[in-house]
Order: C-alpha cells, then structure tokens, then sequence
C-alpha cells in the first residue's frame, strides 16, 4: 500500500510538473503576442507620422541630386535619398514583422521554390556558395504562400551563408513518419551560436553582426511569416559544429491531398540529393 502511494503521489507530482512548464510556455506565449500587438500599433503609428517627412526629404534630396554639378555634393544627396529609403522600408518590415499578411495558400512546387531561392541568395554575394539541396522523393506540392515561404527560406540561407566559417550550406526537406509534419532543415558548417545569440535571435533588430550592417529583422520576420502558416521556426547549434535553423509545418497538405507519410530521411542517411547547387 505504501508502495503504490508512493507510485501514485509520484505521478501526480509528474503531471503537476507538466502542468506548470505547460503553463508557464503559455503565459510566455501570451506575453510575446501581447508585444508584438503592442508593436504593431507603435509601427503603425511611427509609419503613420514618418511618411510625410520622409517623402519630403527623399523628394527634395532627388531633386537636389539632379541639380548639383559637383561629383562631392551630387554623392551625398544621393546618400540622403538612398538612407531615407532604408528607413521607409525599416518601417514597412516592421509592420509586416508585427501584423503578416495572411498566408494565400496554393499548390507549390517546392523543388522550383527551393531553385529560385538559391539562385536569389547567390546573386546577393560575390562568393560563390556551396549549397546541396535534398528533397523527399516523391514529395509533391506543398500548399503554402510561395512568396512568404520563399522569403523565409531566404533569410534563413542568408543567415547561414554569413555565418562565421561557413563554407557549406545543406538545405534538407523531409516528411516525419511519426505525425506527417514538413520539416525543413537549413544547416551550415559555420562557428555555431553563442547561448547569448540563441537567446535573442527572433529579437526585432538583435543582430551579432556590427552595427549598421543589417537591420536584424530578418530571423524575426521569417519566424513570424512560418507562424502565419501555423507552423514553428526553431534555431540551434549541430551535434559537432555549425547551425541548424527547421522549420516545421503541420499544414501542408491541401485538404483533398492523401494524407499519406513520406519517407524520413536520417540526418545522417546515404540518401541521394535531388541535385547540388554550387
């Protein structure tokens, strides 16, 4: 009898633990919705008030880098018109980072999504990227918005290619056995991720680069665009080096598609790329 109290106040004080983390993980969910829709309305309200200044000074800018004659003082309107475009589109990503836009959903060819997406990042970078791209055979379509989930692949390759050390990039897409989710695995062979950085990175305008090299929004909207699908964008360091950024998607499918599982793909199978992208 004392054996089996002993066993029964055991698995109450289990499920009493399960049921605070669950809690806590929801408390913590409702605070950073409660955030981001208080960002939203001050992003909305700085877009609001900043418009009219900025066009005034991106309009007389223009007009004054048309007049100028010297090389010098051509350059700096120049220079004024470009920084008062970074700043209008610092405002719009915020907006869109805050309030997406709702996902419009059709059959996409995610080997085509995928091709188009590496063939974008490369031409951002002088350096040639070594990126391999393996796919599910017999995948299918994935019913997603094409344009928000080619944006978050993207910044997830650019935040690999500007890794630290990085010199390989594998984008792999496998269908889980166990519950039929999507995953979507970026991985580099960079430095790896300080405790401070994996803490911080879906922060708005957190960035481990020096400042003034990029806004740091673009791991905070690639999350929010993969949330916007119902799905989770995690981030962690390899098993021996590098980063692994995944994104999981539960809906998928169309709703007339076979809800048939694919084949899982070990992360460390002999499994045969679909094609390599140098």
């Amino acid at each position: 009898a004392a054996a089996a109290q002993h066993e029964g106040a055991k698995r109450l004080g289990d499920q009493l633990a399960e049921s605070n983390r669950a809690l806590i993980d929801a408390q913590s969910e409702l605070a950073r919705t409660e955030a981001l829709a208080s960002l939203g309305e001050i992003a909305a309200g700085a877009a609001h008030e900043m418009n009219n200044p900025l066009t005034v000074i991106s309009g007389r800018s223009q007009i004054l880098a048309a007049q100028l004659t010297d090389p010098a003082e051509k350059a700096m309107a120049r220079q004024i018109v470009e920084q008062s475009h970074r700043i209008s589109d610092m405002i719009t990503a915020l907006r869109l980072f805050a309030e997406p836009t709702k996902p419009h959903r059709r059959a996409v060819d995610l080997d085509e999504l995928l091709d188009a997406v590496v063939a974008e990042v490369r031409r951002r970078y002088e350096k040639p990227l070594d990126i391999k791209v393996l796919v599910d055979q017999g995948l299918g379509d994935v019913h997603v918005d094409a344009e928000q989930m080619a944006r978050a692949v993207t910044e997830l390759l650019r935040n690999a290619a500007e890794s630290e050390g990085s010199a390989q990039i594998e984008v792999r897409v496998q269908i889980d056995d166990a519950d039929d989710r999507l995953n979507i695995h970026v991985t580099d062979d960079g430095s790896g991720l300080t405790p401070h950085v994996l803490a911080h990175a879906f922060d708005p305008f957190f960035s481990a680069k020096p400042a003034g090299r990029q806004p740091g929004l673009g791991l905070a909207q690639a999350r929010r665009l993969v949330e916007a699908h119902g799905g989770t964008l995690t981030l962690e360091n390899g098993h021996q080096k590098g980063a692994v950024a995944t994104i999981r998607l539960d809906e998928w499918r169309g709703n007339d598609a076979p809800q048939i599982a694919g084949t899982l793909i070990p992360p460390q199978a002999g499994n045969q790329p679909r094609r390599d992208v140098a």
